[in-house]
């Protein structure tokens, strides 16, 4: 998700180090309160960066919740002067506004600025207060947008019509990489347009669409998804926790694993899976999926559900990282996969807390 050498060649840390009086400009002696403190950090960015002979990204880490540096959220009146210099002085690349509170009109400042932008890699707006209607804005920019391949939207409540946009906006943009939605309010009819979309989309390799608001039993999203993964060829990452998945939908998955080589790290953890969920999962371990990653955490996989991820681990060599903690596992399914160690030796991390250990279990990790 880097550019090229070349294109990092770019980099114009003349313009980085003009951003603090250029923004001082912007302001036109109508300070913000949190003015002085983004000016801090422009200034600490080109003191870090100047002499960095390595450098490949430039970081403008504006988070309302850094109080090492007596951070003060931004509002959307410091939107404008601050897009403006960035527009000035082109230098970031990688943008953080986490926990602000930044709305919908401060984004659509600053989807003016991302039409026009040609270097910003990545924007982080987690934890805002931004609607459908900023969710709009971005989808817009991002239909014009040549640059930018990470966008973190987690926390933000633009509910079902913005992930539409969204949803739109990655049938005409091949550019953004990682979308993530989670705990944005996403429901049936949003997560089924991310997973039509996604059937065609070549340019998304990460998805998050956690904590969607459903209403049914009947798992559609997860069935949907389950067809997406039969045919997407560049999904890698896929995040679906808290989402009520149970057996019926963790089945789906396993079986449209059997078809998909791609996709290395699936979380559902979270959900209401139990032991015959995760035994259809172990049947796709056992032969050797492309999955490194596998989030399990807080589901209910049990004694027997942990078996059978240990038999499987006995022939599996790709995956890395297994999840488990708070699985309501025992001393005997807790040892078959340390046992399943022995034989395994891909496994890199595999996390068990939560689950109930017992002597056993102390004396076969030990």
């Amino acid at each position: 998700m880097r550019r090229s050498s070349e294109m990092l060649t770019e980099l114009n840390l003349e313009n980085l180090k003009e951003l603090e009086s250029t923004y001082a400009d912007c302001l036109q002696n109508k300070p913000t309160p949190a003015s002085s403190f983004i000016r801090k950090i422009m200034k600490m960015e080109y003191e870090l960066d100047e002499n960095d002979d390595r450098l490949f990204a430039i970081y403008l880490k504006l988070c309302g919740n850094n109080h090492h540096l007596d951070a003060i959220q931004l509002t959307d009146a410091d939107l404008p002067p601050l897009c403006m210099a960035l527009s000035l002085k082109p230098c970031i690349t990688m943008l953080d506004l986490r926990y602000n509170c930044i709305k919908d009109n401060g984004v659509e400042k600053l989807c003016e600025f991302l039409k026009v932008d040609n270097l910003l890699e990545e924007l982080n707006l987690t934890s805002n207060d931004i609607s459908e209607k900023g969710a709009e804005f971005l989808a817009n920019s991002l239909k014009s947008n040549r640059s930018l391949v990470i966008l973190k939207m987690t926390g933000n409540p633009i509910g079902s019509k913005g992930g539409l946009f969204f949803a739109q906006a990655l049938q005409v943009n091949d550019i953004l990489e990682f979308l993530d939605l989670g705990e944005c309010d996403q429901d049936i009819t949003s997560c089924i347009a991310f997973a039509t979309v996604l059937k065609r989309n070549k340019s998304i390799i990460g998805i998050n669409l956690n904590r969607q608001l459903l209403w049914t039993l009947q798992e559609e999203p997860t069935v949907h998804f389950a067809d997406m993964l039969r045919i997407n060829k560049t999904l890698r990452e896929l995040h679906l926790s808290k989402c009520d998945m149970r057996d019926f939908g963790a089945a789906r998955l396993a079986e449209a694993l059997e078809r998909n080589d791609t996709l290395e790290l699936l979380d559902i953890s979270a959900n209401r899976v139990s032991r015959d969920g995760a035994i259809s999962l172990s049947k796709i371990i056992s032969i050797n999926c492309p999955l490194v990653v596998l989030d399990l955490a807080f589901n209910r996989v049990q004694c027997k559900g942990a078996k059978a991820l240990a038999n499987a681990l006995l022939y599996n060599t790709h995956l890395k990282v297994l999840a488990v903690q708070f699985c309501e596992m025992k001393g005997p399914g807790l040892c078959a996969l340390a046992e399943s160690l022995i034989t395994n030796v891909t496994l890199e991390c595999i996390y068990i807390w939560g689950n109930e250990h017992d002597e056993s279990v102390c004396n076969v990790s030990s």
